[in-house]
């Protein structure tokens, strides 16, 4: 599983969840479903720096 968004009570933000979580399945290899988890969350900040400005992405 890969946190992919953080909110709730320790976060800087209004999300009102704890925690967005992913789990890329179907892969052969540990490795595959890494990279996958690290598109998709790169993939997710980049929708979400353009939709809201808001989101920091682990920075």
């Amino acid at each position: 599983m890969m946190n992919i968004i953080n909110g709730g009570e320790h976060a800087n933000n209004n999300i009102d969840i704890q925690e967005f979580m992913i789990l890329p399945v179907n892969f052969e290899r540990f490795s595959d479903a890494l990279r996958a988890g690290v598109e998709i969350f790169h993939s997710l900040k980049d929708v979400l720096d353009k939709k809201r400005g808001e989101y920091c992405g682990g920075r």
